[in-house]
């Protein structure tokens, strides 16, 4: 995030100036927090989602098994 102050000379914009330069100080000590990820098991995570997928197709239509037609059936990689 970037702040561009305009600093007038003139008295009577004393107090605009003050208040941005003010506003500049504060604007600098922001700062975001990132939190550290753990790493994850992708595979897993995989064939959870693919299992995921699968019974919500046998919800759609529990006559129809999942085959390589389904659009959610996925190959492992074995």
């Amino acid at each position: 995030m970037n702040m561009i102050i305009a600093i007038s000379m003139a008295p009577q914009n004393g107090w605009e100036t003050w208040f941005s330069l003010n506003m500049g100080t504060n604007l600098a000590k922001l700062a975001v927090r990132i939190p550290q990820l753990t790493p994850r098991n992708l595979a897993k995570d995989l064939k959870d989602q693919v299992a995921v997928c699968k019974d919500a197709t046998m919800k759609a239509d529990p006559k129809k098994p999942a085959t390589k037609n389904t659009p959610v059936y996925v190959e492992l990689a074995k």
